[in-house]
């Protein structure tokens, strides 16, 4: 296992936490998303894409393939 600060473990759960507090309100009632509600995979992807592009940034990224 990798000895790291933690702190990108951290806001992951606290990201987790506040998806799943949002699905409960919603189910609940509490409240209403509308549309906004139908682009819930593109928050998705923008996640991956920001992982992907900060691996690459720090260097985790395995190298390219050879051409």
């Amino acid at each position: 296992m990798s000895n790291r600060s933690g702190s990108g473990s951290s806001w992951g759960g606290i990201a987790l936490i506040v998806v799943g507090g949002l699905f409960l309100a919603h189910n609940l009632g509490y409240i209403h998303v509308g549309d906004l509600w139908e682009f819930w995979p593109l928050i998705l992807i923008a996640i991956g894409v920001r992982l992907v592009l900060n691996r690459r940034k720090s260097g985790d990224a395995p190298p390219d393939p050879p051409s």
